[in-house]
């Protein structure tokens, strides 16, 4: 059953199911727009545009993306977001690479190029046929920092003459004159958004018990909450959860592997016992370096 005002889309064979704000940027996207865009973390920015990266990789033909990260830590961040966005896709895999290539090596057919502008200065010295199809630059507003924003705005200047027809997207958490890119980059025709979606919770899913003893389970969206109900799919967890406690262990379980979640408990003895159990479900998991 698609959700209300067609905001489901497919991507790699997939369908995902995007909030106003989401669907309206993921239309400029796909439109090859450029865009400026302000928006909180929590409107899912990131969530639509490697949705979008993985979707212009899925035909088999040369296609190179940078992503500007102001920090060293941003690189490992997206890098890992990025290979976790492909796992599973059915096409050739782009590469996803963080450090400059060397003048002696050929540069990659299908990449995406994770950098601060440091190193993305370091490649474009390196190779005169560095030149990309899609440019996102994430937390713009650093092009007012100083020396480094400096170099940023050179480096973009740089990309942008390269390649006149590049798609750029200029990202913000927060910025009220998203003109100023337009501006300062001689870009006609940028697209503006600002997201004035609530910054906390966007998309409320319910979880209805349809076989305890089976583990069947039915998730709806209700949107902000107000909604009604649309059912989103329908699962088997081939678990017994009749108690609250089976549930809520057996449902982080499922839905949270390789995320950070929170589990809300009645208590400390509860959420104790809820701890010990998801410890035991994860038993033969290697330790991370922040458990050692």
């Amino acid at each position: 059953m698609p959700p209300p005002d067609g905001r489901e889309i497919a991507v790699n064979q997939q369908k995902i199911y995007l909030t106003d704000f989401q669907h309206d940027l993921w239309t400029s996207l796909v439109a090859r727009k450029r865009i400026a865009l302000a928006a909180p973390t929590s409107a899912g920015k990131s969530y639509v545009l490697q949705n979008y990266l993985s979707s212009l990789f899925a035909a088999d033909r040369p296609q190179s993306v940078v992503y500007l990260v102001p920090t060293r830590a941003l690189i490992g961040q997206v890098a890992e977001d990025l290979a976790t966005q492909f796992q599973g896709f059915a096409g050739q895999v782009p590469d996803i690479v963080t450090i400059p290539i060397d003048a002696e090596t050929a540069l990659p057919t299908r990449a995406i190029y994770v950098m601060t502008q440091e190193r993305i200065q370091l490649a474009l010295a390196a190779h005169p046929d560095f030149n990309m199809h899609v440019v996102v630059v994430d937390e713009a507003h650093s092009i007012a920092d100083g020396a480094r924003g400096v170099l940023l705005q050179w480096v973009i200047d740089d990309l942008l003459a390269r390649n006149p027809e590049t798609q750029i997207l200029f990202a913000s958490p927060s910025i009220r004159n998203l003109g100023v890119f337009a501006r300062l980059f001689g870009l006609p025709n940028v697209v503006e958004f600002m997201s004035v979606e609530p910054t906390v919770a966007q998309n409320f899913l319910t979880l209805k018990i349809d076989s305890a003893t089976k583990g069947r389970i039915v998730i709806h969206t209700i949107g902000d909450g107000s909604a009604a109900p649309v059912e989103v799919i329908s699962l088997q967890l081939n678990q017994t959860i009749a108690s609250r406690v089976e549930k809520l262990v057996h449902v982080a379980a499922r839905f949270g592997l390789g995320q950070s979640n929170i589990v809300y408990a009645n208590g400390a003895a509860e959420a104790e016992k809820i701890a010990i159990q998801l410890a035991d479900l994860f038993s033969d998991r290697e330790p991370t370096t922040e458990q050692l």
